[in-house]
């Protein structure tokens, strides 16, 4: 249940702004609907609390590939590469998109 999960996601957000993760897994669950714009601002909240933490850009990275953004993914994948080079989720991305 998409909608219920961002409903969920979007009430952790009020009650503990002052932390990333539920802007982070509301992006996954607007991604997983198609909305890839709404995802990306979703990540940007998150990494504005975490900005060392790499999965948002990598999954920003993944957004901007559905828009047909190459150039941006690479970016955000080589930037999550960056912060967590031994994260072995991320060891994909050295050859993305």
């Amino acid at each position: 249940d998409v909608p219920g999960a961002v409903q969920q996601f979007r009430k952790a957000a009020e009650l503990g702004p002052k932390i990333g993760d539920p802007y982070f897994y509301w992006g996954e669950m607007l991604a997983a609907n198609g909305d890839h714009a709404g995802a990306i601002k979703k990540y940007q909240q998150a990494l504005a609390f975490h900005p060392k933490w790499g999965e948002p850009y990598a999954l920003w990275g993944d957004a901007l590939v559905v828009q047909g953004d190459t150039v941006g993914a690479k970016e955000k994948y080589a930037k999550a590469l960056e912060l967590e080079p031994k994260n072995p989720a991320f060891q994909k991305y050295k050859t993305k998109p």
